[in-house]
């Protein structure tokens, strides 16, 4: 029978409905025929109308021949998404620089015997430009930068811990104190914050250019704090902003 996407299937083949119809139901009326379920095909009659297994529940129902021409594709190559809850013998799945950490997760842990990861090493060429295309990547190199591409939306805690991790880091510490100093310098009543400001900027950046040398500098940070205490604000003077 030919199907929607231009293919044919026949008896034993897999299918993929693509549209959701709640007047087709099966598994004993407690599911029907959704977008993205795979099926057996079990029979096929001479109007072009289908018989199908559900390869999850084991469900049957019948397809009419309006939906199969319409709704219905091939169901060897599935998207990562419609593959969530499915298991099969053998699994192939293509990984390419796109795919999520966990799309990978989910491709890699279908197969009951054995799976074949085919990763993509050649970067698509942009026919916009006419810059030469990359050059190919590893395949190691291509599943790490996966590995490293998560799209799952953090917890709360975990997005605490992240926002805290980028709030105290030294490049955000260093480029507010360099913001604060450059505000007070030109406010003339908070000359003497200003001074501190600039001196505890300097400090971090010195700082942080540290981390950046050799384990053995030649020499030690040079002092940047001047031996005088911190100015106290007064309770009507000026304020400034942390």
């Amino acid at each position: 029978v030919r199907l929607a996407d231009g293919t044919t299937a026949g008896v034993g083949d897999w299918v993929t409905t693509r549209r959701n119809n709640r007047l087709l139901l099966t598994h004993g009326g407690r599911d029907f025929v959704k977008n993205g379920d795979t099926w057996t095909v079990t029979h096929r009659f001479a109007d072009g109308s289908l018989t199908v297994v559900h390869r999850r529940h084991r469900g049957r129902v019948t397809l009419p021949a309006g939906y199969v021409a319409q709704y219905l594709e091939l169901g060897y190559a599935v998207t990562a998404h419609r593959v969530q809850g499915d298991t099969v013998d053998t699994a192939h799945p293509v990984v390419t620089e796109q795919t999520s950490r966990e799309a990978l997760y989910v491709l890699a842990t279908r197969a009951r015997q054995h799976t074949t990861l085919y990763v993509a090493t050649d970067p698509p060429v942009d026919v916009a430009t006419e810059h030469a295309p990359p050059e190919p990547r590893t395949a190691r190199d291509v599943l790490e930068h996966v590995l490293s591409n998560p799209t799952a939306e953090l917890s709360a805690t975990e997005t605490i811990a992240a926002t805290l991790a980028t709030e105290t880091s030294l490049p955000v510490q260093t480029a507010r104190y360099g913001h604060a100093a450059d505000t007070a310098q030109a406010q003339p009543e908070a000359v003497d914050w200003a001074g501190h400001l600039r001196d505890r900027a300097q400090l971090i950046r010195d700082l942080a250019h540290a981390r950046h040398r050799p384990p053995d500098p030649p020499a030690p940070l040079p002092p940047v704090l001047p031996d005088r205490p911190l100015p106290r604000r007064e309770r009507h003077g000026p304020r400034l902003r942390r």
